[in-house]
């Protein structure tokens, strides 16, 4: 297996780390923590609403999941993220298939790699679905329109979506609630240390679903483009013969 898969989880764990220091996270959570609070459950719903947009919108959406789990913590923010994804994830693919769908079969044309999933969805296709999820190769927002076009029921895709994101999604949580706790300085040095440890596993349990999940869509789909076949003096032969 090549390791490209780990080392692209690997660049997208320093990149959510490098965004939570550089933009301050920390600071900022706090902030945005007692606006949400002091408006208290409809914050919430304002954050969910916000995230779906997003995803609509075809806005990356891993800074609101970093600042989710920097915000809530690592249970509550995993809660309302994974509400938001879905409902995002679900509002865009209903958009696709019944809005816009000759404008995502245009725009989606010009891959390959979705080509092939689309042949494929025929007979695979909730299996498809999480499998995409799991694996880091297809962003999150396309793949919702993605599969808008596809032959996939809504249900199916609903409930694999579910749970193909769940992976992906705890590891931004913790990343995000880690960065919160070292920012507002509210860990010492062994919770500390424990919870880098989770990070790790997390990430570690994340790559290996990932490369499970890429070699089973390639096993799936097939391959996106094929060599032609060269041809060789005694295939030559047999042709002209058969000629």
């Amino acid at each position: 297996m090549s390791p490209f898969l780990p080392r692209l989880l690997l660049l997208l764990l320093l990149t959510a780390i490098g965004i939570a220091w550089y933009f301050n996270l920390g600071a900022i959570a706090e902030e945005a923590f007692t606006a949400f609070h002091s408006l208290g459950y409809p914050g919430v719903v304002l954050f969910i609403v916000t995230y779906v947009l997003a995803t609509i919108l075809l806005v990356p959406v891993s800074l609101l999941s970093l600042a989710a789990g920097a915000m809530y913590g690592l249970w509550a923010g995993f809660l309302y993220v994974s509400i938001a994804a879905n409902l995002g994830a679900a509002s865009a693919f209903l958009l696709g298939r019944y809005l816009a769908r000759g404008k995502v079969q245009s725009a989606l044309r010009r891959y390959p790699r979705f080509s092939a999933l689309d042949r494929a969805i025929g007979d695979n296709g909730w299996q498809l679905v999480a499998l995409c999820r799991l694996s880091p190769v297809f962003p999150f927002n396309a793949l919702n329109y993605l599969f808008s076009i596809t032959p996939v029921r809504f249900s199916h895709y609903a409930i694999a979506t579910l749970f193909g994101m769940l992976p992906g999604t705890f590891l931004y949580l913790y990343i995000g609630s880690l960065a919160g706790d070292i920012a507002g300085n509210t860990t010492d040095g062994a919770n500390l240390l424990m919870q880098g440890l989770g990070v790790l596993s997390t990430l570690a349990v994340t790559i290996y679903l990932a490369r499970i999940a890429q070699r089973s869509i390639m096993q799936l789909s097939g391959p996106t483009n094929e060599a032609p076949e060269r041809e060789t003096p005694a295939k030559q032969e047999s042709d002209r013969e058969a000629r």
